[in-house]
């Protein structure tokens, strides 16, 4: 593999090549506080075709961790509030919220996604905690339909938004992981994000876990045989 830092759609990607002349392409968004490097090692980890490329952009804003250190988010979040909940053993509750930025990092994404399935014939998107909530917004206003949706550790987010444009012919199959105990995004949630694109028509492949905010070796397994199915089915 050959692996780059490349601007696509005006985001900075890591651009990992096949090395192969690939018509399939796996797009996946980070979350809060991370950067496009977080997920890029999945490239090597999941087991999926090896003539696939893969593209992890980086969030637009940056956002200061602590002493001399920073990281990149898609939208604003409310650290307080979100603190505060975890402290309390609650979780917020996104479904009826448009945060401030997100609108802008969806749009963002659209374009991404836009310019990325002008290359490719086959191209799945998704993302990790924040990167899956503007991804499965995303996905569903892109200009042509997306192979599959991952969706890991996200939650429903601007709800009344997003039921008027899921759609079926626009992402045909939904791989989502979420863990029992997550103590940043709630499971329950979590559910009801999977409970909405289904009452839409949308086939969702659901596995929760018993873990918390995280991405567990199970679900990369489940994960790259979605990958691989997804494509499969998508040329036949």
């Amino acid at each position: 593999m050959m692996t780059g830092v490349e601007k696509i759609a005006n985001l900075e990607c890591i651009m990992v090549r096949s090395g192969k002349k690939a018509t399939r392409c796996v797009v996946l968004l980070h979350g809060y506080g991370a950067s496009f490097e977080d997920l890029a090692p999945l490239s090597e980890v999941l087991s999926v075709p090896s003539d696939v490329d893969w593209i992890f952009p980086n969030g637009p804003i940056e956002i200061a961790l602590g002493w001399m250190m920073s990281g990149r988010a898609w939208f604003h979040i409310d650290m307080a509030a979100l603190n505060e909940a975890m402290m309390r053993g609650t979780h917020r509750n996104f479904s009826d919220l448009v945060p401030e930025g997100f609108l802008e990092a969806s749009d963002m994404a659209k374009n991404l996604i836009d310019e990325v399935s002008e290359h490719y014939s086959s191209v799945i998107v998704g993302g990790f905690s924040q990167g899956a909530m503007v991804s499965c917004d995303a996905v569903f206003r892109a200009k042509k339909p997306v192979a599959g949706l991952c969706l890991l550790s996200g939650n429903l987010v601007a709800k009344s938004r997003l039921s008027t444009v899921i759609s079926p012919e626009k992402c045909p199959k939904v791989f989502q992981s979420h863990g029992e105990s997550d103590p940043v995004l709630s499971f329950a949630s979590a559910t009801d994000l999977k409970d909405l694109l289904v009452e839409q028509g949308v086939k969702v492949e659901f596995h929760p876990f018993k873990g918390q905010h995280e991405i567990p070796q199970d679900v990369c397994d489940s994960l790259g045989r979605f990958i691989t199915h997804r494509f499969k089915d998508s040329v036949s």
